[in-house]
Order: structure tokens, then sequence, then C-alpha cells
């Protein structure tokens, strides 16, 4: 067994990192049972239904000012009760190839409390639209500046029901409208790649969540190129799982 203290964990909110503001995030995965006890049964019987999950990060409140639109307060407001917003926790650490989750739907709450013995609070729920996923880093938050791919992770044989990936965008930095383009390639045999998520250009902050149907070859890999820019730059990170 591995076990790591809660200081290696890390949280990403929909183009933030948000580690530097939560001091711990749960989530809670659901599956429901629909009851089939009939006359006969010998006691109550159950199959398991659709998957739910809901996610809690909970932190300390920045908000500056009220003009302060770069506060992590005055960004969680900016998600609240829009679809599509992801957070990608890793609660062991964000090393490469390490397990994570990632929880995309909508941020419900975000609750700030304040106390006159105690620093400011700020408190977030999220209803996930997918349940929590759970996937492998494929990229760790960090810099990148140059095209490059990731080093590829084996999964010793192929898949045949689809995957998802949540990509994490930071900071995109450069002139001239820079961007950058992250996708999630696949193999075989390490050798051969094609693409199999292909995020939309990133020129901003932000985070996106795809899925994809079918087979998952053996190997995947993270790549990144840059189509607009001068001198571009962009801090991102990658989590992928097989469905």
């Amino acid at each position: 067994m591995v076990f790591q203290h809660g200081t290696k964990a890390r949280g990403y909110l929909h183009g933030i990192n948000a580690s530097g503001f939560l001091s711990e995030i749960a989530v809670d995965s659901t599956i429901e049972a629909a009851g089939t006890t009939v006359l006969t049964s010998a006691g109550e019987e159950y199959i398991a239904g659709m998957r739910d999950a809901t996610a809690a990060p909970d932190g300390f409140f920045d908000g500056v000012t009220g003009a302060d639109t770069t506060s992590f307060s005055y960004w969680c407001e900016s998600l609240l009760q829009v679809a599509d917003r992801c957070l990608t926790f890793y609660p062991q650490g964000d090393t490469f190839a390490i397990a994570g989750y990632g929880v995309c739907g909508v941020l419900t709450k975000h609750s700030i409390k304040t106390a006159k013995n105690g620093a400011g609070r700020a408190t977030l729920e999220m209803q996930a639209a997918y349940g929590a996923e759970r996937g492998l880093s494929h990229h760790i938050l960090q810099a990148e500046s140059a095209a490059n791919n990731s080093t590829n992770i084996d999964n010793t044989t192929s898949s045949t029901t689809g995957g998802f990936g949540v990509l994490q965008v930071t900071g995109v930095t450069g002139g001239s409208s820079p961007s950058v383009r992250v996708r999630i390639q696949h193999s075989p045999d390490n050798s051969a790649w094609s693409d199999l998520i292909t995020f939309t250009d990133a020129t901003a902050p932000t985070a996106q969540r795809l899925a994809v149907s079918g087979t998952v070859n053996r190997h995947t890999r993270s790549i990144w190129t840059f189509p607009t820019g001068t001198t571009p730059g962009a801090t991102f990170s990658v989590l992928f799982g097989r469905k």
C-alpha cells in the first residue's frame, strides 16, 4: 500500500489552480439502487441504476475588492449555475500517470463564511453530470512553450468501451493571439499513433471534458501544439480515463 499526506492533494477548478485556496476536497460517488422486490422475494432486492456524484471543495475566501476580477471568489461566482464546469482532483498529488478524478457538471453553491476568530471560509458544491470519472494524469499541471508529447501510458491491452478526457488550462501566454491545442492519442504498439480526443484550442484559462466511444488502443499519450501566437506558451493539465 502507498499512502500520501493530504498536503499532496491538488485540485484544479475550471481553469484555475485552486490548490492554493482549498484546504480539502470531498468527492462522493453514488449509484442508484432501483427496488425489484416481488412477493416471492426473501428480502429486499435491488438492481444497480445510474451513477451520480457530487464534489465539495472547501477552503478560504479570497476577494480583495469588489473590482478584483482575479480573485478566487470572483472566479467561483462566475462559474455558478453554468453547465460543463470541471474539477480535476488528484487525491495523492499530481504526478505523471497517477490516478485522479474528473467531476464535470454544475457548480451549484459558493458559500462564504467569516468569523472574528478565524480566516474567512469558502465552501463550494458541484453536481456532476457524468459521475466521478477516474483516470490517469497524462500531463501534470506545468508550463510548456514548444510542441511536444508526453511519455506513453501502457494499459497492457486495448479496451472497447470508450474513454474520457479532461483538459485544464490555467494560462496562455505570448503575443499575437496565442493558443494551445491539446490532443489525446492512442496506439496499438507505441509506434503508430492516431488522434483519439482533440480539445478545442484554448486561448485563456478554461477547462473541457470530451468523451469517445469504442476502442481505445493499448497505449495512450497527450500531445500539444501552438497553432497561433508569437512565442506562445501555456500551463495545462490533462486527465484521461478508460470507461
